[in-house]
């Protein structure tokens, strides 16, 4: 299939959708774990992962399928938002941005090494390398986990996410009479 006449349109929307993944990773830095804000950013991570694959552009549909994991784990709550997870994050936002380049430059994305970062991500998905947590968001984690997600809507997982982000045990109490 020649791609060659869908060039200029991949260019610009994956501009847009790197900028859009840049400013949600500031906000999600800033708010610790907004649902909204990680459903936005999971989109634009998967479009471009799409994008990218449909186009060819094998590492960068990658790196974009192993942040997808990620970020997919952090809006079921079973990772959280880190320095170290958020630095990480970033890394890959400017390799993308340099696959992207070279891609402009050579026509392919292969000359862009991401292998170091595609390992970081995928131990961090797999549960072999998460970041170290603060002992109180670690317990609130784990309280968490004992907590069937079906059981809460929407409001409530938000407000369980916000109350694990700042360290807080969180508990359901059930009940029956």
């Amino acid at each position: 299939m020649d791609t060659s006449s869908y060039m200029e349109l991949f260019f610009e929307e994956s501009k847009e959708h790197l900028l859009a993944i840049g400013q949600c990773l500031l906000a999600l830095e800033q708010s610790g774990s907004d649902l909204n804000v990680l459903n936005k950013l999971f989109r634009s991570a998967h479009t471009l992962k799409g994008m990218a694959g449909a186009m060819g552009f094998e590492n960068m549909a990658h790196m974009t399928h192993e942040m997808e994991n990620a970020l997919d784990l952090m809006r079921s709550a079973k990772l959280f938002v880190t320095a170290d997870v958020m630095d990480l994050l970033f890394q890959c936002v400017d390799l993308l941005e340099e696959m992207l380049r070279q891609i402009g430059e050579s026509g392919t994305d292969s000359s862009v090494s991401a292998q170091h970062q595609l390992s970081k991500l995928q131990a961090l998905v797999s549960g072999a390398a998460v970041p170290l947590e603060e002992p109180q968001a670690a317990r609130a984690a784990m309280n968490y986990a004992q907590i069937d997600p079906a059981s809460l809507d929407q409001y409530e997982t938000t407000i369980l996410q916000q109350a694990i982000q700042m360290g807080l045990a969180a508990y359901l109490v059930e009940v029956r009479l």
